[in-house]
């Protein structure tokens, strides 16, 4: 018997059991010609996080519903997700940082829509010079070492520069 098939066959709990490092690089995998199969993985990877209430992990969680997601759209086991969804509102509804980000994953907003933090630095820097304009370039030119003409603290280990 083939390793999908085997894990197709699988109650949902004995999975669930298992840890991420064992489940998470099998869903990778999987996930390109078995979407259905991957989907239980990445399932069963985020209810073991809220099952056990770590709220540390709760953005894995999400990640790994929205994968389940994806995968069952490709698999076209729309029921199957909706009845995970189910399962999630009805059985974690009083976990009130998890909830909102859960939401936000049916709606199609999961974690991976959102901007990396260096790009949103990167957005918040534009802005910035743009609200700036020339000001900002002379700011900038006037940081440098050799344009600045402020004086520095005097540190015990230094002599005042000008």
């Amino acid at each position: 018997m083939t390793p999908e098939k085997r894990l197709r066959k699988t109650c949902d709990g004995s999975i669930e059991s298992l840890s991420h490092y064992t489940i998470n690089p099998a869903a990778e995998k999987l996930a390109g010609d078995y979407p259905d199969v991957a989907a239980k993985l990445y399932r069963a990877m985020g209810f073991r996080i809220i099952n056990a209430g770590r709220s540390k992990y709760y953005g894995a969680a999400l990640s790994n519903f929205e994968q389940a997601k994806k995968c069952y759209e490709k698999a076209d086991l729309k029921s199957l997700w909706m009845e995970t969804v189910e399962k999630v509102m009805n059985n974690h509804a009083r976990k009130y940082s998890f909830i909102p980000g859960f939401k936000q994953v049916v709606a199609g907003k999961g974690p991976s829509t959102e901007p990396s933090i260096i790009e949103r630095a990167k957005m918040r820097w534009r802005k910035l010079d743009c609200f700036n304009g020339v000001n900002a370039a002379r700011a900038r030119k006037a940081n440098t070492p050799q344009g600045s003409n402020r004086k520095r603290l005097k540190c015990g280990n230094h002599k005042e520069q000008i």
